[in-house]
């Protein structure tokens, strides 16, 4: 196959062992690896270089990273590889969500806030403080996959160094993290999940006509 040529697209037979979740959202709006792929959910630069990426990956057969350095290479930028990863890993196992907590332990603060998660690092929430425990809390519903985030104390970064910690990034930064699984996934689904979001993923064959089915939904 030529990577450098256009895909045409294949109308596909649905196949009963399909494991795409059809929820509520799907009918209301278009997922979000609908809108990587349109361009609609990102702002500009950043929409047309996540959306190319996620192409690569999941039409022309290029493992992620080296879709990535290749776009890189024309210029550089910033892409938000786990936005991919997470929509890839929700297209083939479908969404599901699970309620977790995030703590931040003393009293010698008086705002403790997070930022990261679902709500990208430009956002902020705040935590509540328990008194009896001495532990600033918050509890939030989150799809399955694998978020990374940071406490904001009285206006300082900190890492929860009691938490999962990253590998310092191409800037030296490091951060919490937290791994998502829905109360309904199996073992299967997991570790599925877990080789789709991780370091070096790659997609095979019938995981790549499985995503173009579903998007194909979508088609404009």
């Amino acid at each position: 196959m030529d990577r450098s040529s256009f895909v045409e697209p294949v109308v596909l037979t649905p196949r009963s062992h399909t494991p795409v979740a059809h929820g509520p959202s799907s009918h209301q709006r278009k997922p979000f690896s609908v809108n990587l792929m349109q361009g609609t959910r990102l702002g500009d630069f950043s929409v047309k270089v996540i959306g190319k990426v996620a192409y690569m990956f999941w039409i022309l057969n290029y493992r992620l990273n080296e879709a990535c350095h290749l776009l890189l290479s024309k210029r550089p930028c910033f892409p938000k590889l786990e936005a991919i990863k997470n929509a890839t890993a929700d297209i083939l196992t479908g969404i599901s969500k699970s309620t977790v907590t995030l703590s931040w332990p003393g009293s010698n603060c008086s705002t403790v806030e997070v930022s990261g998660l679902d709500i990208g690092w430009g956002q902020r929430i705040p935590l509540t403080y328990d008194k009896e425990k001495g532990v600033w809390s918050l509890k939030r519903e989150l799809a399955e996959g694998r978020y990374e985030y940071k406490f904001v104390i009285d206006g300082e970064w900190k890492c929860n160094e009691n938490e999962a910690l990253t590998s310092p990034n191409g800037d030296g930064h490091v951060n919490n993290y937290i791994e998502v699984y829905g109360k309904g996934s199996n073992k299967e689904e997991r570790e599925l999940r877990n080789r789709l979001t991780s370091e070096n993923c790659d997609l095979t064959k019938e995981e790549r006509l499985m995503i173009r089915e579903f998007l194909e939904q979508f088609g404009e």
